[in-house]
């Protein structure tokens, strides 16, 4: 199968719609998360035997805080385990990248689907700390340690992120061993960062350091 048809039958078995863009020799795929639309781009670069998949936000990032946001995606692609998020200085967007190599074998429908599903997942997870970046309304590391939290504490019942900066992370426990809490976080989070535990009826502080 060539690329093109490889691309429409991994779109096909997903149910997903799909538009040629003859002119960019690709494809695009708007797809609609739980807040925002994202747009996916997929194009064969054929002097380089690469397939590239391209996932773009709604995010036109203000001149004046292209580095704070620049900041971010240095320090969150070393924690990506599928592609890159990549900052478009010139038009001021951010997206997430994955080039696969095909100069021996194509790729199979079933990979194009999950990297745009890994795609999808990565902008999803952390659109919110970008717009908020984009706006000045945070700084690089503190995004990175709410970005952090929320993972960890997705699903974690008992544990409410309280506030976050660049020195410290305070959560909100309740009927909880306040020690367990702080193991569970310090290993999520690392030592430099210092865990504030509180009780969350009435914040009373129950462990810091």
């Amino acid at each position: 199968m060539r690329t093109d048809e490889i691309v429409r039958a991994a779109f096909a078995e997903r149910g997903w719609t799909l538009e040629a863009i003859p002119e960019a020799s690709g494809y695009r795929a708007v797809f609609t998360g739980s807040k925002y639309t994202w747009e996916v781009y997929l194009s064969e670069e054929w002097d380089q035997g690469l397939f590239r998949v391209v996932v773009l936000g709604p995010l036109l990032v203000p001149r004046e805080n292209l580095l704070r946001v620049g900041e971010f995606i240095l320090r969150i692609n070393a924690m990506i385990p599928v592609g890159r998020m990549d900052l478009d200085f010139d038009h001021a967007t951010v997206r997430w990248v994955v080039s696969v190599d095909i100069s021996v074998a194509p790729p199979s429908p079933g990979s194009i689907a999950v990297l745009v599903e890994r795609g999808l997942m990565a902008v999803e997870s952390m659109w919110r700390e970008l717009v908020d970046l984009a706006e000045a309304r945070l700084d690089p590391v503190s995004a990175i340690y709410r970005l952090q939290l929320r993972q960890v504490a997705s699903g974690d019942e008992g544990v409410e992120p309280g506030e976050i900066t660049a020195d410290f992370v305070e959560l909100l426990v309740t009927d909880r061993d306040p020690m367990a809490t702080v193991r569970r976080y310090r290993e999520a989070l690392g030592p430099r960062i210092e865990l504030r535990i509180l009780n969350a009826a009435d914040r009373t502080e129950l462990y810091r350091g």
